[in-house]
């Protein structure tokens, strides 16, 4: 399983953020918090999760980073 956070300039609004959610299968499991979107992807062969996804379902920019990254960066700045 691989964890990825993608970071919106805005907040989705119920509507894309619920169209974002009916999209959880079991090689992707889609949540939404915020500005933030998380994808937990168990199967990455069968997985629809891309940056150009999110960014088609929500109708807005986004940048994708691995769980790892977020990590790495964090641990930088402490």
């Amino acid at each position: 399983d691989t964890l990825h956070i993608v970071f919106l300039r805005e907040k989705p609004g119920k509507e894309t953020a619920q169209a974002l959610l009916s999209q959880n299968s079991k090689a992707d499991e889609f949540a939404a918090k915020g500005r933030e979107v998380y994808n937990l992807r168990h199967d990455r062969e069968q997985s629809v999760f891309t940056n150009n996804f999110i960014e088609k379902i929500l109708k807005a920019p986004a940048t994708t980073r691995n769980w790892n990254t977020i990590r790495k960066i964090a641990e930088k700045y402490r």
